[in-house]
């Protein structure tokens, strides 16, 4: 395989200028499966974990540091025979042929050596246990307590009571990894990280990548007139995909999908606010329209005047109280999409006063009633709870009370409610 130098700017949490990289990568498109790789799958922490775990350490007061590992697909020994071109710059004479002992960056398999290596060491030779309901995340028991280990590729954030634990984590990491340690966590995928310790809260939000996303779009100077990024009675439909030559011309001109891509990244990080309004002009993205382009428009303005809008995690729960316990809220339209009548499913899960996950789609079939789609979308919010017992339970915080679900259907209530009375046989 032939390969490329890659340059790169590194810009730090407020833009600044870090670092000027350059690495080499493999032309990772020339592989042939079955010959220079198999595998290529490799899990990365969920979003929902980390929030999650960011709100139980705000309120418990946990130490929370990050470390990063440098030239992280260079750790990996691979397990295939794989040949490359000597790189241009490197002294090989021409037509010289490299065999590759660990892997590199562009190979398919890269991701997935690294992580195979990381894990290898965290649950081998450090002594943590892999969660199942998110096998990047990590629990080891110590005497000061519980420690917590979270991955993202080559991102790891350490989550522990005791700095002195911690710091023997690092020392551990250091020994195997080339490390940077970042101290208390900051800035992680594009999250902004802001801790008040004294009142045990903790805030996560975008404003950079919210800026940046605004000015690429050139939405810096605009300005919403509305208090939600579209307004509540919009609703499309194929009526409003182009017709016309003039209307199929304008739009090619248009950065759509991009848009799209870029918001929602900010709507699955930070933004629940903006992701019901995502979703639905995603629903278009095979053939948007200029009615589809003016509510994206629309969302960029909004955007634009909340960018420092984030999560917040500390606060009470709907009950009053501050204990490790998620409510799930959830909701549904029906009929709402005009093109096939399906209903729209939404739920959010809250836990310290903060959402830790949230989901706005269309449903996958047409319900006959309004009963239905809520129980529908109940569903979907029972899922999402069950899951989060799971991974509290693999946490150690196990739940002792049912998870509260909040449904505002009477007919959907009376259906997921269980019998209150059987009647005696002697009746």
């Amino acid at each position: 395989m032939t390969t490329k130098w890659v340059f790169k700017i590194k810009r730090g949490e407020q833009g600044q200028i870090v670092k000027f990289k350059a690495r080499l990568c493999v032309r990772g498109f020339e592989q042939v499966l079955g010959i220079d790789f198999e595998e290529v799958f490799s899990p990365v922490m969920r979003h929902n974990s980390l929030r999650t775990l960011l709100a139980l350490a705000a309120v418990h007061d946990y130490e929370i540091q990050q470390m990063y590992v440098t030239t992280a697909f260079l750790h990996g020994e691979l397990e295939e025979d794989v040949y490359i071109c000597a790189p241009e710059g490197a002294g090989f004479l021409p037509g010289t042929v490299l065999k590759l002992d660990r892997s590199i960056y562009g190979l398919k398999q890269a991701p997935r050596v690294f992580n195979t290596t990381l894990n290898a060491h965290i649950v081998g030779q450090m002594g943590f246990k892999q969660c199942v309901t998110d096998p990047c995340v990590y629990i080891k028991e110590t005497p000061s307590g519980l420690m917590y280990l979270a991955v993202y590729v080559d991102d790891l954030l350490i989550i522990g009571k005791d700095m002195r634990e911690v710091n023997i984590i690092k020392a551990d990491l250091r020994r195997e990894f080339e490390m940077d340690d970042r101290g208390d966590a900051a800035f992680i995928l594009g999250i902004q990280i802001e801790r008040d310790r004294a009142a045990r809260t903790l805030i996560m939000k975008q404003t950079q990548y919210a800026r940046d996303v605004v000015e690429r779009f050139k939405m810096e100077k605009s300005k919403c007139r509305l208090r939600v990024p579209i307004h509540p009675k919009t609703n499309f439909s194929a009526e409003d995909c182009p017709t016309t030559p003039e209307d199929i011309e304008y739009m090619k001109s248009v950065p759509y999908r991009s848009a799209i891509g870029s918001l929602m990244y900010l709507a699955t990080c930070t933004r629940p606010d903006i992701s019901y309004a995502v979703s639905m002009c995603a629903s278009y993205m095979h053939n948007p329209g200029r009615a589809h382009w003016e509510a994206v428009k629309s969302i960029l303005a909004y955007v634009n005047m909340t960018q420092a809008r984030g999560l917040i995690y500390g606060t009470r729960d709907c009950n009053g109280d501050m204990l490790d316990k998620v409510y799930v809220y959830v909701d549904s339209d029906h009929d709402g999409n005009l093109n096939n009548r399906r209903s729209r499913t939404g739920y959010v899960a809250m836990l310290h006063g903060g959402a830790i996950s949230w989901k706005t789609r269309l449903q996958e079939r047409t319900s006959l009633s309004s009963t239905e789609a809520e129980y529908y979308a109940a569903s979907e919010g029972f899922a999402e709870a069950r899951w989060f017992r799971m991974f509290l339970a693999e946490l150690q915080l196990n739940q002792m009370e049912p998870t509260v679900i909040l449904e505002d259907n009477q007919s959907c209530i009376s259906l997921s409610e269980p019998s209150i009375s059987i009647q005696n046989q002697a009746d």
